[in-house]
């Protein structure tokens, strides 16, 4: 498959494609996974970009008390028929915490919820930018989008990975103390409750979560890149 999309532009399959030259690597290096020998990888800064959206009203003013996002992605519902954590329990958990809890669910979950918790703000789709720019802390599902988009921002999280590839990075950030790593089948109610209650209450994982923000930023930009890019396929293009 790989021959067909290199005569697409011109080139002849070589078994060197199937590693590739060099890897654009958004990881900051406290995340990043073990390098792959004879791999040459150049950092890039992650940039989060949620498509085009209205921000609601409610989220260009302040909370007035700790605001945090439950977010659970897109892809538990359109492939996999559901979450795999008790969303309702978990939100009941958190009925006393003086924090809002602003759970972003499709229709068809928030539907079949019931009646929730005074401090909980169910809504649909919302831009998860400026949503978590407005957290103290985040709980997720693990995907790449959301946890870097937090991370890029400096918001402690609960990461609760979905899919294989994001239990390791879900390990590196509670190791870094920026968060805390619950696996699906321990993720109840009181669990969840007592990662938030830490997360919320000591200041350490809100620092350790903007240490990795700043080493984040520290990667050069997709436009500083840019030319280092034409530089690279050019030189590769020569051998």
């Amino acid at each position: 498959w790989m021959g067909r999309h290199a005569a697409r532009w011109g080139v002849e399959f070589r078994e060197r494609m199937t590693r590739g030259y060099f890897t654009l690597d958004y990881l900051p290096e406290p995340l990043r996974l073990q390098d792959a020998p004879g791999v040459r990888y150049v950092p890039l800064r992650y940039i989060p970009y949620n498509g085009r959206a209205v921000v609601p009203d409610w989220l260009l003013t302040p909370p007035e008390r700790p605001r945090v996002c439950l977010t659970l992605g897109t892809s538990a519902t359109e492939r996999q028929g559901g979450y795999s954590v008790p969303v309702k329990d978990i939100l009941e958990s958190l009925a006393d915490l003086d924090a809002e809890i602003v759970a972003t669910l499709p229709d068809a979950e928030r539907a079949h919820l019931g009646t929730l918790p005074p401090n909980v703000r169910p809504i649909g789709f919302t831009p998860l930018e400026p949503l978590a720019r407005t957290c103290s802390a985040v709980i997720n599902h693990g995907g790449w989008g959301t946890f870097l988009g937090v991370a890029s921002l400096g918001v402690p999280q609960i990461v609760v990975p979905t899919w294989f590839d994001n239990v390791l990075p879900a390990r590196r950030l509670e190791a870094l103390g920026a968060g805390v790593h619950i696996p699906p089948e321990r993720a109840d109610g009181s669990r969840v409750r007592g990662a938030l209650t830490r997360l919320l209450n000591e200041p350490a994982p809100t620092g350790a979560a903007r240490r990795l923000r700043t080493q984040m930023e520290s990667s050069p930009s997709p436009n500083t890149i840019a030319s280092r890019m034409e530089s690279l396929v050019a030189d590769h293009r020569t051998r």
